[in-house]
């Protein structure tokens, strides 16, 4: 279970993410950020440590939801607040990806 999940499933029956933009362009580009996450808690999963790479703030939630002392995100925030924060966070996302693509390539 992560915190990004929604509480109810999409057609396939898998639960989806509240931070759909977001998730799409993280896993599209897994391979050159994973190794930005790697000091995230590792056993968390893929979606709830780019959340916390995003937005370290939210760090302690996260920590508390996979403890289960913390509720996931649908229960912290309105839905207007998600689809706000998946939208900042996919263009925050974007450029963190296009400052390590400028980085790997000026090496």
């Amino acid at each position: 279970m992560r915190i990004t999940q929604t509480c109810n499933r999409g057609t396939t029956g898998y639960i989806k993410s509240c931070l759909p933009k977001a998730i799409k362009l993280a896993k599209k580009h897994k391979y050159i950020i994973i190794d930005n996450i790697k000091h995230i808690n590792p056993k968390w999963p893929f979606e709830d440590r780019i959340l916390v790479w995003l937005l370290p703030n939210m760090e302690n939630e996260v920590n508390n939801y996979h403890n289960d002392k913390g509720l996931e995100m649908v229960k912290l925030f309105q839905s207007g607040q998600i689809l706000s924060l998946d939208e900042d966070l996919e263009i925050h996302l974007k450029k963190n990806i296009d400052t390590i693509n400028r980085c790997l390539t000026t090496g």
